[in-house]
């Protein structure tokens, strides 16, 4: 019965033993001296007896990992030896399928035969049949094939008796379709960087939904991503002329409608050269292959669909090329992340985690069972567990024992990793995240308002920040210095938005806008910003408690001139000004194009013109 193909490699059938190849496999279990029922079907009178012959006399004993190649004309015989029967594992059937395959010479034949007769059971030969179409994998795309290169492709039928026929006919199509996915995710991750970059990947993902009707993909591009406020993708990606995205798969959108499902995200740096903290020369070269967790999620995707699976299963892929180029993030550098949470940047090399946050946060979105987290995150993980075994972190202890025992059965195990509290502190505990202008710090047992603040790393030693602090009380300014690791207590404050009613002889009056009450706000407190608001409008006032600390002003505020000098005609001086009053009292240097009458838009941070509006 043909069962089908995939890609570029391996057809697949199984039968009884009917026909014979111009290759024939023989896997045998040790000490097997007489050749097993039906194993010689089809051979002639000579081919029979070469193998009766070799076996009984012990010339091939069946040991593990051994085989032997008799060349006759016609036809190619190959005894794999198989070792106790006994002890037979899915791991030695499957990498006794993998040794054979790669093996074998395809100048002596493409049609292969492989019997499994006595001692055999189905899910042993499923075993052998996988550790083939595994190994079967070979990527030469963008080299110039040998002369003597086979294009065609192996022909693989896989024998065993009737009773067999059933499993060997339904599992192996699903063999083959999980081996499908796994090559899919070895191609892309094979691919080079100027070939396979963020958008590719999203437009490969594109094309390969095309046409299935239980499969949906969407793509945030640069666009979208800045509309989300995905700042961990956006801050690694922006210095490549390939701009980062993230690509969401969905397969069977429309089923399990209420019911939690997982999913699955994926690190996709399509080249990491480790931006601003470069990496060495030496340690660079296979940086493409940092994007293997998203080459993944897509290979899953590809076995899932081809498998048939019939639930909703979530996967996405967080893309980004990681480039020093003069947009690059730097070490020093505090951005937004997708949940809201700022990052300080000490390595520009760590990039992972700051795409994968925009990736975790938005699987969260999906309300999932479960998150499983794909990524090549750090060499250190090799120093500890070697180039064999990956490191695995779980905060479920159920869902680990899962992992742990698929992984062991695809021959890729985990070694489960510590996630305590000390590690926890370590990751998270930045002194300099949450440090902005505006933001409240308990400091010398005052709340203290940064009012500037400039993050410093020098060529030497760990980072610092400088900070400008005024005391929310006093109004009192002072220069404070802060070392990285040090623990500051941010106040976690509340805002309401409130307008603007009047001055009076000491203090600014508003009205909140929910009910309807006033509250004053001291000049100390207000200091310049009355001259960015005008009665009526509103702003946010900021509380510790019931205690008014502070009051966020617009980024930018539109303002009328009332009094300048006279724009001249003609008069084209390059970054030439002249002072202006506002509306509110705010003086400020304009162009010379300006006018009585003109709108600006003023940036509250610097009191500076930024551009004329149209009212």
């Amino acid at each position: 019965m043909l069962i089908g193909q995939f890609g570029l490699f391996m057809k697949i059938s199984n039968s009884e033993f009917n026909t014979l190849g111009a290759q024939l496999i023989l896997p045998v279990f040790e000490d097997t001296k007489k050749a097993p029922n039906n194993s010689l079907k089809g051979l002639n009178r000579n081919q029979r007896g070469l193998v009766r012959d070799v076996l009984s006399s012990g010339g091939f004993e069946g040991k593990k990992g051994t085989r032997m190649s008799l060349w006759t004309p016609g036809c190619n015989i190959v005894l794999v030896g198989m070792g106790d029967r006994e002890g037979m594992s899915h791991k030695m059937a499957r990498n006794a399928g993998a040794r054979l395959i790669s093996s074998l010479s395809k100048k002596k034949g493409t049609d292969l035969t492989v019997r499994f007769t006595t001692g055999w059971t189905g899910d042993r030969m499923l075993d052998f049949a996988e550790g083939m179409m595994l190994r079967d994998y070979e990527f030469l795309e963008h080299q110039e094939k040998p002369d003597d290169h086979i294009e065609e492709n192996w022909v693989v039928d896989f024998q065993a008796g009737s009773r067999h026929q059933e499993k060997l006919g339904s599992k192996l199509l699903d063999v083959q379709s999980v081996v499908k996915g796994v090559h899919k995710a070895r191609d892309l991750g094979n691919e080079p960087a100027n070939v396979l970059y963020p958008m590719e990947y999203a437009r490969r993902a594109q094309e390969w939904a095309k046409g299935k009707e239980n499969v949906r993909v969407e793509v945030y591009d640069w666009e979208k991503l800045h509309e989300l406020g995905m700042g961990g993708l956006i801050n690694v990606g922006k210095g490549s002329d390939q701009k980062p995205c993230m690509v969401l798969f969905t397969l069977n959108p429309d089923e399990d409608e209420g019911i939690r499902r997982p999913c699955i995200v994926g690190k996709g740096i399509t080249f990491d050269t480790g931006g601003i903290s470069i990496k060495p020369t030496s340690g660079m070269w296979d940086m493409k292959y940092d994007m293997c967790g998203a080459a993944t999620v897509f290979g899953l995707m590809e076995a899932l669909y081809e498998t048939g699976y019939p639930r909703r299963v979530n996967g996405i892929s967080c893309l980004a090329e990681n480039m020093p180029g003069s947009g690059a993030y730097r070490p020093g550098d505090v951005f937004k992340t997708y949940s809201g949470k700022t990052v300080e940047v000490f390595s520009t090399d760590a990039e992972g985690r700051n795409v994968l946050s925009d990736g975790l946060w938005k699987a969260g979105e999906l309300d999932p069972e479960y998150i499983i987290d794909l990524a090549t995150l750090t060499g250190a993980v090799i120093v500890a567990l070697g180039n064999q075994i990956s490191g695995m972190w779980s905060n479920d202890d159920d869902l680990a024992r899962n992992l742990k025992s698929a992984a062991e059965r695809s021959g890729e195990p985990v070694w489960r990793m510590p996630l305590n509290d000390q590690f926890r502190k370590y990751m998270t505990d930045s002194a300099f995240a949450d440090i902005r202008n505006g933001s409240i710090l308990n400091f010398k047992n005052a709340r203290m308002k940064v009012v500037e603040f400039q993050h410093v790393k020098p060529g030497k030693g760990p980072a610092f920040v400088r900070t400008k602090l005024k005391d929310i009380q006093s109004g009192k300014v002072i220069d404070q210095t802060f070392n990285a690791g040090v623990k500051l207590e941010f106040i976690r404050v509340t805002s309401s938005q409130f307008q603007y009613l009047y001055k009076d002889s000491s203090s600014y009056i508003f009205m909140d806008n929910q009910t309807f009450n006033q509250v004053e706000v001291s000049e100390l407190l207000m200091q310049d910003g009355y001259k960015y608001i005008k009665e009526g409008e509103n702003i946010d006032l900021v509380f510790d408690g019931d205690d008014i600390i502070n009051i966020n002003l617009p980024a930018k505020v539109i303002l009328k001139v009332v009094q300048t000098d006279p724009g001249h005609r003609g008069n084209t001086a390059t970054n030439a000004t002249k002072p202006a009053r506002m509306e509110t009292g705010l003086e400020l240097q304009v162009p010379l194009f300006i006018n009585e009458g003109d709108s600006l838009k003023i940036d509250t941070k610097t009191g500076t013109y930024s551009e004329r509006v149209k009212q």
